[in-house]
């Protein structure tokens, strides 16, 4: 929330009109409550990002370890990037990491493949890549459905969020709990045990919870007090059922009927 000694109205013109408007709207005129907002938008971005970010070194080291080892690039002494690539068309990408690394004295392999972007890498899901599926890429996700379609979309879908968080969107009217269970399901795709660590550490969910009370009210509106109340009625009915099925347990396991 502002602070009471902040002046809102400087910050608000510094931040600019168009930027600040969709947060007005949803305040209902109340430039405090929209910067309220504000800051809860750009903290829920920065949070989420970490664990894109997680996912992200996931991704590329095992995708990379794949392709090392299908192309025997420590027996060619040639990485695998620099290879002709059955449907592989990231030249330019490569050299346009190389070049900048290069003027920065830092061009090693190992900083190259962390200077390619999460779009490269999930690009590898993409149809040009079919042939290299079975024999190569799909070794980089042993826990994943099998077909490279389910786990493009998975990846492309947690790029595009990533794409939003890092041109600074509002995540106003962004299902975040979803958003964060997609990033989770990459993780556990690629190794079980990451993915639990990257779910216990997240900070997403309670961050989430602290959304302005402003939002809250204004998704209610927008769905209408009947969705509300056939949420509540079905996390009820699901809480309920878990206490049945509980209190069932524990009654078989002390030898009850």
């Amino acid at each position: 929330m502002p602070h009471a000694d902040d002046n809102v109205d400087i910050v608000w013109n510094r931040l600019s009109e168009s930027r600040m408007t969709p947060y007005l709207v949803k305040a209902n005129g109340d430039r405090r409550d929209a910067l309220a907002m504000y800051e809860w938008s750009t903290r829920m971005a920065a949070t989420a990002f970490e664990d894109v970010g997680h996912l992200e070194v996931l991704l590329r080291n095992a995708l990379d370890s794949c392709l090392r080892a299908h192309f025997d690039e420590d027996g060619r002494g040639i990485p695998w990037f620099l290879m002709p690539i059955p449907g592989g068309d990231f030249a330019d990408q490569v050299q346009n990491v190389r070049e900048r690394l290069r003027e920065q004295g830092k061009e090693t392999r190992d900083q190259i493949v962390a200077g390619l972007t999460f779009g490269f890498w999930s690009g590898f899901l993409r149809d040009p890549y079919q042939e290299l599926w079975r024999p190569c890429l799909r070794r980089a996700f042993p826990n994943a459905p099998g077909r490279r379609e389910e786990v493009f979309a998975v990846l492309d879908g947690v790029r595009q969020f990533r794409n939003r968080i890092a041109h600074h969107d509002s995540m106003l009217g962004i299902d975040i709990p979803s958003e964060s269970r997609r990033i989770f399901t990459a993780a556990r795709y690629i190794d079980h045990d990451v993915a639990d660590w990257l779910e216990r550490r997240s900070r997403v969910l309670e961050v989430y919870a602290e959304r302005p009370i402003t939002i809250v009210a204004a998704a209610a509106a927008a769905e209408g007090a009947g969705g509300v109340a056939e949420r509540y009625r079905a996390s009820a009915a699901r809480v309920g059922r878990g206490v049945r099925e509980a209190t069932g347990r524990l009654v078989r396991r002390l030898g009850g009927s």
